[in-house]
Parts: C-alpha cells; structure tokens; sequence
C-alpha cells in the first residue's frame, strides 16, 4: 500500500528552517540588487514587469530561502526561486542559504534570460518566462500588492501574488516524457500545454561572467 501511495505522488515537498520574507522585503532586496548589478534602467525602465515576476515565483516557493521541491523527474527545486541545481555547473552554488544574492543572479542570467550567441548580451527566454507570467497573471492567477522599493520614493510599486500556491506544482506539473495527453492548467487564461512543455528545446543556455555587466534586451 505504501508503495502505491508513493508512486501515486507525482510531487513531494520538504522543508527545513530558513529566511522567510514578506513580498515587499523581497522586492526592496531585488530592487537594490538589480540595479547595483545590471543598472537602473534595465530593470526599472525596460524591464520592470520581473521584479514583480520575481516576487510571484518566489511565492510559489513560500518566499522560504530553504524551500526543497522533489519532482518525479528527478529533480530538486531549491531555494526561494525553485532553482534546479546542475551536476556539471562549475561553481557550487547554495540555493537554499539565508543568501539570496547567487539565487537571484542565476534566476535572472540562466533562467529568466539567455546568453545570445557569444555576447555577453542577454535576452529573455520567452519559452519559460511566458510559463511564469501565465502562472502570475494578475487577472486569473493571481492579485497585486503594493511596496516601498526606496526610503527616498514612497510611491508604490505592484508585485504579484499567487491566488493558489499549489497552482505550480499541483495543477500544472507534469511528468516530463509521461504518456497520454499533456496536463493543462486549468487555471490559466489560455490553453498554453497544448504540446508538451518539457520536450528538449534548444534554448542557448551557456555560462556567463556574473561578475560581469550584461546588455537585456
């Protein structure tokens, strides 16, 4: 019996103690960073809408920095971000530390964005922000709040927060290669599973300097 239930579960969850933010803390945090890192003008003026992408990701993931997701497919989902670790990444990286500075950099330079070609220009990787901002919707999956990203302007900024958490990993997981009819995310404002989401794509994922600054566009 317990081995039924067990293969029954596509998805399990675990965690253990970490930093657990409000939305607003980690939209000042993400405020600051961004822009110290990449500039005021990327993520303020052409890209403002990730901040608050960023901030409905995270709480999927209980805005907890020691959330652990383990899929079916084999893979862990850590950190506040849901990031999935790589065994031939160069850099050993924590994603599930009280430090959210290497989770928020690699969100955006290798997940959020792509290298282009060999620049160190980034662009953004529609195949998966188009999936995030669909599970972010602010008029079907989720609603705004409104925060102070500066002690000097008091105006406020809108971050978005998901109506339903299992949302993410309940409705719209599926088995990667599972047989039968892709899941849909019911949801959702359009019927965006109609093939399979996790077929191999090619999608330019290749390392980057962090330390270096990099174009958006």
């Amino acid at each position: 019996m317990i081995g039924l239930v067990l293969i029954s579960m596509f998805v399990g969850t675990s965690m253990v103690h970490g930093k657990v933010f409000t939305p607003c803390e980690l939209a000042f945090d993400l405020y600051h960073h961004l822009t110290a890192k990449y500039g005021i003008n990327e993520f303020m003026n052409y890209n403002q809408e990730t901040i608050g992408l960023m901030v409905c990701i995270a709480a999927y993931h209980d805005l907890n920095t020691s959330n652990l997701v383990m899929t079916d497919d084999g893979n862990r989902r850590e950190g506040i971000f849901g990031l999935v670790p790589r065994v031939n990444e160069t850099e050993k990286l924590n994603f599930t530390d009280d430090c959210i500075k290497d989770d928020i950099e690699y969100f955006v330079e290798k997940v959020l964005y792509v290298p282009q070609g060999s620049t160190k220009n980034l662009v953004k990787n529609s195949f998966v922000r188009d999936f995030y901002e669909d599970l972010c919707d602010k008029f079907i999956s989720s609603h705004e709040i409104y925060c102070h990203l500066s002690d000097y302007v008091l105006g406020n900024f809108p971050v978005w927060i998901p109506n339903d958490k299992n949302l993410l990993y309940g409705k719209c997981y599926q088995t990667p290669g599972g047989k039968g009819n892709p899941r849909r995310c019911t949801s959702m404002s359009v019927d965006m599973l109609d093939s399979d989401p996790f077929a191999p794509m090619k999608l330019g994922f290749n390392e980057t300097n962090s330390t270096s600054s990099a174009g958006f566009f």
